[in-house]
């Protein structure tokens, strides 16, 4: 759950929180393998909001814009964390275009995420003008993130303004199971119109269609 006319990572309120995990919770044929996750903003504002998050969530994740300094990054988290509910996991972000985030690279934030004892870490875009995270990255670079991520046992997704026009790319990735990522994140080109729009179930089918030729490959 996230609030795109926000910004990248921009939480919703928390009272959609409270009446999402109402409303799955009362359909008795749900089981575990429903998963929230939150979006709770960039810094401070993940800070400030944390504590709110529901504990039927799953996932949560803080923006680590205007962030330079691993000291910095790793305050960020272990605050978010003890605000958290036990049940809910902190996933760390990382921004490919880093330069317009000023925060620190994805490659770092990575290692830092693994000595800090984080399982998952989400790339994404910061600048939604600028292109996808497969623009800005190239595959030389995403492979050599996702043998990192192996590396240090994260599991990662990739997302950031990612259109099927770039399923081909998608594919070569999925060639190899060391250099493709574990998920891959798809918002804007599923909606109708724009990323405010609703969810279309034709272009989500397509999607499907296209993401399981990639990993039949």
């Amino acid at each position: 759950l996230k609030e795109p006319s926000g910004g990248s990572l921009a939480p919703v309120s928390v009272d959609i929180w409270k009446e999402i995990v109402s409303w799955i919770s009362s359909y008795p044929q749900t089981d575990s393998q429903v998963r929230l996750s939150a979006a709770l903003g960039e810094s401070e504002q993940a800070t400030s909001i944390a504590r709110h998050l529901p504990a039927e969530f799953t996932f949560a994740k803080a923006g680590p814009s205007q962030i330079r300094r691993e000291s910095e990054m790793m305050g960020l988290w272990n605050s978010v964390r003890s605000d958290l509910e036990s049940s809910v996991e902190l996933v760390a972000v990382a921004y490919a275009d880093d330069d317009m985030a000023h925060s620190l690279k994805a490659e770092s934030i990575l290692e830092l995420a693994a000595r800090c004892g984080l399982r998952r870490i989400l790339v994404d875009t910061f600048d939604k003008q600028r292109g996808s995270a497969i623009d800005l990255w190239g595959t030389r670079r995403m492979r050599a993130f996702a043998r990192l991520a192996r590396k240090h046992q994260l599991w990662w997704s990739l997302a950031g303004s990612i259109n099927l026009n770039q399923v081909s790319t998608l594919a070569n990735l999925f060639v190899d199971s060391d250099s493709c990522p574990d998920c891959v994140a798809v918002r804007g080109d599923l909606c109708d119109q724009d990323r405010d729009g609703s969810i279309r179930r034709d272009r989500l089918h397509v999607w499907e269609t296209a993401l399981g030729q990639c990993t039949e490959r």
